[in-house]
């Protein structure tokens, strides 16, 4: 439908019997998808709305918000502008429903979105492409009020969604056993179909395609990803589950831009530039979102994967700017395969649990303290990065109980071997130079691992940090990891317990690979090593500095960072962060992680604007 409508925005005639054969295609493909949904599936959605209500709050209010946001950065000419606006108003395409089938998504909360948001847009369509494009100067120049045909809407509802729905759903209900064979041949065939479609279509009009996609594409594509991580961030906002995480975001980012081209050339003579954008937009959502059914339908796991590796190379390079050096001993340690748990004592906050993600061999989850998640957004970042909230006694007595479900969610995943643990089983962090007393949390996992597979030997690596000095700008940081302890040496099957001299054995593993101070007079040691230029790094250096009492000159092999710096302007923003943020900061332990987190920020703030600088330069 796009491709025919844009050749026509250009002056280039098509065959209109087409137009009916790409639309029974597509009916078909619906049909062959409510092969496989079953009336209870909807009854479910309607005891539990709050997904469908999040689909079309990502939907209505914040896809047309965040495009807003787009046009207002890159100040496009009215009409591309007002088809961007458009596209973001109008509800999610038919295809969509394809697309969560094939991304093995809720397609019953697919459909229903579809369904609610056509209907809806008869209302909200109109109003959100008013309300922007008026407060987008010169798209409020040309612009003219618009209504909605009913009577197309009511045809497009039920040739392409309604009809093949209710005939599928009906099919399944009253011959499931012929429904069941159906879908196993149309399964494949309508992925075939759509397949063919998209070639189709590009081969058929190359020529028109290669002629306005260079102008318009980049700016089509990164909307279209805008849609697609809105859609995806709201439902992980909301807490959803992952099959309707997938639908969310596969709704918001699958627009019907066919409606808005009716729209255009009922109301706005063809509009050119506003033709093309829904056009081009209609060509490569096809695209973007087969891609996507295909990596969350048939390699599960491995977009989340990609997600996190590109979080993790991102903080590597963030924390080699943020250190002046990073000494890394001991990474061969670290086994490349079965079940490892990392274990460190905690000294600074977030940075710990930072260092070890970003550094070790190993795709790892966090147990990290539960009122981190206080936060609901950082709270489903934190879930969806991999981790988990873990209760202490000061948390309440009542949400111990949770503390169960979560080590046996951590143990299933280190059985499978999908993921390495970590934890810090001091309970807290603390600034202070020593280790301080373990909790049996770790026990506690490690009997549940046990009890579910006997046969899993899951190997402990101890991670010692030193720090010289963490709450000042310019830190630097020794990360040591320590020989594997072999937890099976003190599990007792018939007792089905650990035996906790593994406590001792970690503490004692920990005081080898960080600074240990002991005694009453922990102030005055401390003060009396840095008279004498203690380095901190150095953990054998200190320790024999506090058995002989003499300062050794010995050398330590430092890991300098990378000479690019993501923080180049710190001297400039330390004033801000001195007057307003560091004030408010309760705990010494938090201020090298806030500080961190500040310069992120503010460091992505500016390559923002200079991106944006570049690209008004270059007339982009």
């Amino acid at each position: 439908m796009v491709l025919f409508a844009l050749m026509e925005s250009l002056n280039i005639s098509f065959d209109t019997e087409s137009l009916w054969v790409m639309n029974l295609a597509l009916a078909l493909v619906m049909y062959g998808v409510a092969l496989e949904i079953e009336t209870k599936d909807f009854k479910e959605l309607l005891r539990a709305p709050i997904p469908i209500l999040t689909g079309l709050f990502s939907q209505f209010v914040a896809l047309p918000f965040v495009t807003y946001l787009l046009v207002t950065l890159l100040q496009p000419s009215a009409a591309v502008a007002m088809g961007l606006f458009l596209v973001a108003a109008c509800p999610g395409g038919n295809v969509s429903n394809f697309i969560s089938h094939l991304a093995k998504a809720n397609t019953a909360l697919s459909v229903s979105l579809t369904a609610f948001a056509t209907l809806l847009s008869i209302v909200f369509t109109p109003v959100n492409f008013s309300w922007y494009a008026s407060l987008y100067q010169p798209s409020n120049e040309i612009l003219q009020q618009i209504a909605i045909d009913g009577w197309q809407l009511t045809k497009v509802v039920l040739l392409l969604l309604a009809l093949p729905l209710v005939l599928g759903l009906l099919t399944r209900r009253y011959m499931a056993g012929p429904a069941i064979l159906l879908s196993k041949v149309l399964k494949p065939l309508s992925l075939v179909i759509f397949l063919g479609l998209v070639v189709a279509a590009l081969s058929a009009n190359w020529r028109v395609f290669a002629a306005v996609a260079p102008s318009y594409a980049s700016l089509v594509i990164g909307h279209n990803l805008l849609a697609l991580f809105t859609g995806f961030s709201t439902a992980l906002l909301f807490r959803m589950s992952s099959v309707n995480r997938k639908s969310i975001t596969i709704e918001t980012g699958i627009q019907n831009s066919g409606l808005g081209l009716l729209l255009i050339f009922t109301f706005f003579d063809g509009l050119t530039e506003m033709a093309i954008i829904a056009a081009l937009w209609g060509i490569w959502h096809l695209i973007s979102g087969l891609i996507l059914g295909v990596l969350w339908g048939h390699f599960p796991g491995l977009f989340r994967r990609c997600i996190r590796a590109v979080v993790r190379w991102f903080l590597r390079r963030s924390l080699y700017s943020y250190f002046n050096t990073i000494e890394l001993i001991g990474l061969n340690n670290i086994p490349c395969k079965g079940p490892v748990i990392f274990v460190g004592n905690h000294q600074n906050a977030l940075l710990d649990a930072l260092l070890i993600a970003s550094f070790n061999r190993r795709s790892t989850t966090f147990f990290a303290r539960a009122d981190v998640f206080k936060n609901r957004l950082i709270s489903a970042v934190l879930h969806y990065l991999g981790l988990l909230p873990i209760y202490r006694f000061r948390d309440g007595a009542k949400h111990l109980r949770s503390n169960i479900s979560l080590f046996e969610k951590g143990a299933r995943l280190l059985i499978a071997g999908e993921e390495a643990l970590a934890l810090f089983p001091e309970g807290n962090h603390g600034a202070e130079r020593r280790v301080r007393p373990l909790k049996k949390g770790i026990l506690r996992l490690l009997e549940t691992v046990y009890k579910l597979e006997p046969n899993c030997r899951p190997l402990i690596v101890p991670v010692g940090f030193s720090y010289k000095a963490l709450d000042v700008f310019g830190d630097s940081v020794a990360v040591r990891f320590g020989h594997p302890l072999d937890t099976s040496r003190y599990w007792d099957g018939q007792t089905g317990a650990l035996d906790e001299s593994l406590l001792v054995a970690i503490f004692d593993s920990l005081k080898k690979l960080t600074i240990h101070i002991e005694g009453e007079d922990y102030k005055g040691i401390v003060a009396n090593l840095e008279q004498r230029g203690v380095n901190w790094l150095n953990v054998d250096q200190v320790y024999k500095m506090l058995e002989s009492n003499n300062y050794s000159s010995e050398s330590v092999r430092h890991y300098p960072s990378r000479k690019f710096q993501l923080f180049p302007l710190k001297s400039l923003l330390s004033y801000p962060w001195r007057i307003v943020i560091l004030p408010r900061i309760k705990e010494r332990e938090f201020i090298s992680t806030m500080r961190f987190a500040y310069l992120l920020v503010v460091s992505l703030f500016i390559a923002i604007i200079l991106i944006l600088g570049v690209l008004i330069v270059i007339g982009l």
